[in-house]
């Protein structure tokens, strides 16, 4: 078992985007909250600082995030984790690139990988990619990868929109999820239709549900989630 979780390192990210309050950078705060089949379930809240400005700049990022999640055949345990990450974006006018790379500190009831972290069940490094495109604002479109080298686990995520009319847009997402660290492997992979609304252009609301499977569950079930995302300059 790993009771403890420090919550200092919330400190250690707050502190990185101190150093990155000059004027033209922007901050992203987002969170989501999830339920699946199986009695399984997530919620999360983020907050990322960036540059607004054309070319390279510093990134910061702090992700928490806690897991309700099947331990056997019919208990369930939770967990929770916090993520600080710093790296490098470089942003266009139609789009931006970043990696960064971060530690997880992870509290769990049960020692060992599970499927519905963003980062694994094991406190360690993990690295990240991401790709966002929006265009002149008729399509967009978006790509998060992570790998936690401590439990050989991986996250990913494709979504694709396009705008029905001038506040809503509608699209698909693909979840792929899991680790080698098991014999056999586990995957576990989510897929299904996504709606936003931008209430303006700095606050969003979104919703997505559909399929989820994979081998490391007894049945094909379903998910559900509701998101925001709230940008703001400092």
């Amino acid at each position: 078992m790993k009771p403890k979780l420090p919550f200092a390192s919330f400190a250690v990210a707050l502190s990185l985007g101190v150093t990155l309050t000059a004027s033209g950078q922007e901050l992203a705060t987002y969170g989501s909250l999830e339920a699946a089949g199986l009695g399984e379930g997530s919620a999360l809240i983020g907050a990322t600082v960036s540059g607004s400005q054309k070319g390279w700049g510093p990134i910061a990022a702090i992700i928490a995030q806690t897991y309700r999640y099947q331990d056997g055949i019919s208990s369930h345990a939770t967990a929770s984790a916090v993520s600080p990450s710093v790296g490098l974006q470089y942003r266009m006018t139609d789009g931006a690139v970043q990696a960064a790379v971060g530690y997880t500190f992870v509290s769990t009831e049960v020692s060992g990988v599970f499927a519905g972290s963003e980062n694994g069940g094991r406190s360690g490094v993990f690295g990240s990619v991401q790709g966002n495109y929006w265009g002149s604002g008729e399509n967009s479109a978006q790509f998060i990868g992570a790998y936690n080298f401590k439990s050989d686990y991986y996250w990913t995520r494709g979504r694709a929109a396009h705008r029905i009319s001038p506040p809503v847009y509608l699209g698909g997402e693909v979840v792929v999820q899991g680790s080698q660290d098991f014999t056999p492997s586990i995957m576990r992979y989510e897929v299904g239709p996504t709606i936003e609304y931008r209430v303006s252009p700095e606050f969003r609301v979104g919703a997505s549900g559909g399929l989820r499977g994979g081998n490391n569950s007894a049945v094909n079930t379903g998910y559900a989630r509701i998101e925001f995302l709230l940008l703001s300059r400092l």
